[in-house]
């Protein structure tokens, strides 16, 4: 039987009705899988948008289903014989065909599966050298029931170690790469539609549809090879992607209080993982790390808010929702200058109060916002010449081009019941050089 001639229909907030091939469930029956249920996608943004309560599997899921409709779209272009394209998609045999879509699903599918608890809430402990992707190609690999259904795929010229060196990027087959991990990729289109909508943010929200129906294959003339772009008429819909990703930085990602909690979580857990489980890290091992999940971690919250010391004051900041309050922000678009005078006086007001307090620096926030270029197929070409066919897209959008990616907004945090008296002082120091 072929892979894709028995499918099962799953229900999604987002995309509606998402086809699920007999590979693919069992990989999402797994226990590996059915964790990412326990992994919220957005660690402790729930604090702040209650909605946020969505987690790694509904996206891992989602990713897929994008991931997929991007790829039918680009092959059925590249098929066209009116179309002036590289034609390397059209010179895939049919085995070719159906192997790279299966292999695109199921990277997809399998993408975060090696998230930590909260996602990138408590990355920290990941040990030197290992993120979250490492880790998902580290269970591919050494997790029996998932490395069992991928080698069943033989008949395929695929099995574990096919899916694992792609998430590594040790094999790479243009575009399927840049559909999981690029400017237009599946991932930041399911999560910023995602996010937005559990969020109730509504900046997170784009075309999806026309932006989808706009991807084509474009030549990228850096690397003098094919790569994954959009028709000239998808400009407007890669603005508002742009734009998205921009809004939902400011107002979602980096959220004064979402940091806040995030900076909570982490000194809760590198406390609690040291003093109380004789550990630095997550396990690399993989049968030990798919033991911890987010139902995990907090019930080392809730056990530690009993406890008379610094870790138990973090879990009571958790837990009663006590956490440290925003003292002084910069702007969004803070110079060196702004920066230096911001670190001294922040050097200040630690010194007057021998308090604990923080600071946070855009820089260093997940979902960090940025540029990446990609190439946009012109409507009308000077000449037939490859290279004149194709033009970045900060070329031919100025919203995009004047979009500055260069954020650097801090924030200086002190604990609640000291935030009146550290203000009377702060208020009188000079913020502008």
């Amino acid at each position: 039987m072929g892979y894709f001639e028995r499918y099962h229909i799953f229900r999604d907030p987002i995309h509606g009705f998402i086809k699920v091939y007999d590979i693919e469930r069992d990989i999402i029956n797994s226990s590996a899988f059915q964790r990412l249920r326990r992994i919220k996608q957005l660690a402790l943004t729930c604090m702040v948008y209650h909605g946020a309560e969505h987690t790694r599997f509904g996206h891992s899921i989602g990713v897929m289903d994008v991931a997929s409709r991007i790829f039918d779209v680009i092959v059925a272009k590249d098929n066209n014989p009116d179309e002036y394209l590289l034609k390397k998609i059209s010179k895939w045999r049919k085995n070719d065909y159906e192997r790279n879509k299966i292999i695109l699903r199921l990277i997809a599918l399998l993408h975060d599966i090696g998230h930590c608890p909260f996602s990138h809430g408590a990355e920290m402990l990941f040990q030197a050298k290992i993120t979250h992707e490492e880790m998902s190609a580290r269970i591919i690999e050494g997790d029996g029931e998932i490395s069992q259904i991928l080698d069943s795929l033989q008949s395929f010229n695929i099995n574990k170690s096919t899916i694992a060196n792609m998430l590594r990027k040790k094999e790479i087959i243009p575009p399927i790469n840049q559909i999981i991990d690029g400017p237009l990729d599946a991932d930041k289109t399911d999560y910023l539609w995602r996010d937005s909508f559990y969020t109730g943010v509504y900046y997170g929200r784009f075309d999806l549809d026309r932006l989808i129906n706009t991807m084509t294959i474009v030549y990228n003339k850096v690397q003098e090879d094919i790569g994954l772009g959009l028709e000239e008429g998808g400009k407007y819909t890669a603005e508002s992607l742009m734009l998205a990703r921009y809004y939902m930085f400011l107002q979602v990602y980096f959220h004064c209080t979402r940091r806040a909690y995030d900076k909570h979580l982490s000194d809760f857990l590198k406390g609690y993982f040291k003093n109380y489980l004789n550990k630095n890290h997550y396990p690399s091992n993989v049968k030990e790390f798919l033991k911890f999940d987010d139902y995990r971690i907090m019930n080392f919250i809730n056990e530690a808010k009993s406890k008379n010391n610094q870790i138990g004051s973090l879990a009571k900041i958790i837990i009663y929702r006590k956490h440290y309050e925003v003292l002084k922000e910069s702007p969004d678009y803070t110079e060196d200058k702004e920066k230096n005078l911001f670190d001294s006086n922040f050097n200040k007001i630690k010194d007057k109060f021998n308090i604990e307090i923080f600071k946070d620096d855009a820089n260093d926030a997940p979902n960090k916002f940025k540029k990446e270029p990609f190439y946009l197929k012109l409507r009308n070409p000077k000449d037939r010449k490859i290279g004149s066919r194709f033009d970045e897209i900060e070329v031919l959008s100025k919203v995009i081009k004047e979009l500055d990616d260069k954020i650097r907004k801090l924030r200086i945090y002190v604990p609640k019941d000291d935030l009146n008296r550290c203000k009377n002082f702060s208020d009188n120091l000079n913020w502008k050089p």
